[in-house]
């Protein structure tokens, strides 16, 4: 194929310049031979993207047709040194001038076994910003599973975004960590926090390294496969699983159990988002064009300790209960995903906390130990850096961008910053008009 692409960009190039040359008048056809073999010699320079064949799917050299987004390269220090500037003007766009997204027709793309592992590294990213930010299916025993009622579908967007009053304000914007179109141009609101913010904070970094990171750790590193640590049953399951995906039925086998179990509920539709990023990335991404500084509250490494600290049986929990809602959604034919989505948009706080804690067992001691150790801990902890974070630079401000379910609820981060003296208010804004996208 590499040697049949020369020698045609060659010919063609070499035909193109003959043809200019004996005809000079007519341009089009040698001028369109010339780019033409000039494009397929750069493919084999690698100056221009190979895009897989039909026939390339398989081989692992070869790139996915759908890349992931593009890094975001983000400024760090620890902590950083927020300097004192002048307030930065606030942008006027007004709900009525932003362009809502249009409405899109988006079939499920078939993805090779490379597209698929990123898709699943992109959503793992996501999961691990969000634990039990929307997570009580990760605590399910086995068993008939109760979903809860389909959200009323709306197409205004009403953003979570608090207030911290000081000398100079600053901002608490609570996210919900899945890709979507609705969600992809920015609420004025959130706009506006960013420019009157010094520095911006995501839960986690957003940027490629930390993806990569996220990738590798997905993988076991021990030699061992999903069968050599989990029941032949559950084995059983995630194959079934896997094919009703659309992917081979050994493609998780390679997976930490921790990863399969965050990630099964939501892949469902999760091909017809791939390449966008999410909520938190969007943040990071605005702010990063403003020459704002960017930090996180979490590290990777830090989320990652708390899922390798589980034990093999209680991992295996997780995994069987994250099977048990996807099999509940799959036959309604509803997507988890998707609901949260609708949820989120409301802007309503008793019902997005209702709803992301809908499958978890108040008076199961396992279930109230997990999610003290994966959300009520880690609030306590956000609470704490960010009470450090403005107590040290009262005169800057700061937005902090992290999963709507740590800002919700008891024992918030919105909580315990109130305990510590700061006033913080949920802003009143306007709900922003959005598209009806197809999958939904």
């Amino acid at each position: 194929m590499n040697r049949w692409r020369k020698i045609t960009g060659g010919g063609l190039i070499f035909l193109g310049v003959v043809a200019l040359a004996s005809e000079p008048s007519s341009l089009t056809y040698p001028v369109c031979a010339i780019a033409i073999g000039i494009v397929l010699l750069l493919r084999e320079t690698k100056l221009v993207p190979k895009w897989e064949s039909e026939t390339e799917r398989d081989e692992p050299v070869v790139e996915p047709r759908q890349r992931p987004p593009k890094p975001i390269a983000a400024k760090r220090s620890s902590p950083p040194r927020v300097s004192e500037v002048s307030e930065t003007s606030v942008s006027e766009t007004s709900v009525s001038e932003t362009s809502a997204v249009s409405e899109v027709s988006e079939p499920v793309v078939p993805l090779t076994t490379r597209s698929w592992k990123r898709l699943l590294a992109v959503a793992a990213l996501g999961s691990l910003v969000g634990l039990c930010a929307w997570g009580g299916h990760w605590f399910l025993t086995r068993g008939d599973v109760a979903i809860p009622p389909a959200p009323e579908g709306t197409w205004r967007w009403v953003p979570f975004v608090w207030k911290i009053e000081g000398e100079k304000p600053s901002y608490l914007v609570g996210t919900i960590h899945l890709p979507d179109d609705t969600l992809s141009k920015l609420h004025p609101a959130i706009v506006r926090a960013i420019e009157q913010s010094d520095a911006v904070y995501t839960e986690i970094p957003t940027d490629r390294a930390t993806l990569d990171h996220v990738e590798s750790a997905m993988h076991r590193g021990d030699g061992r496969r999903l069968a050599d640590v989990v029941s032949p049953e559950t084995h059983g399951r995630v194959r079934d699983v896997a094919r009703k995906l659309g992917a081979s039925p050994d493609f998780f086998d390679e997976f930490e159990t921790w990863a399969i179990s965050m990630q099964i509920p939501y892949l469902p539709t999760m091909p017809n988002r791939t390449g966008r990023l999410v909520l938190d990335a969007e943040i990071a991404a605005r702010a990063e064009s403003l020459n704002k500084r960017l930090d996180s509250l979490e590290t990777v490494s830090e989320q990652l300790a708390l899922f390798r600290s589980l034990s093999n049986i209680e991992q295996e929990r997780m995994l069987n209960g994250s099977m048990d809602v996807f099999e509940a959604y799959r036959d309604k034919d509803r997507h988890l995903g998707v609901e949260m989505v609708r949820v989120y948009r409301t802007g309503n706080e008793d019902s997005i906390f209702s709803y992301a804690l809908a499958f978890f067992d108040p008076n199961d001691d396992q279930d109230k130990h997990l999610l003290r150790r994966f959300l009520f801990d880690r609030n306590a902890t956000m609470a704490t850096r960010i009470k450090g974070i403005l107590s040290s630079h009262p005169g800057s401000s700061a937005l902090f961008a992290v999963g709507v379910g740590h800002l919700v609820g008891p024992e918030s981060v919105v909580t315990h910053l109130r305990a510590y003296g700061f006033r913080v208010e949920r802003v009143d804004v306007e709900p922003m008009d959005v598209g009806r996208i197809a999958y939904e």
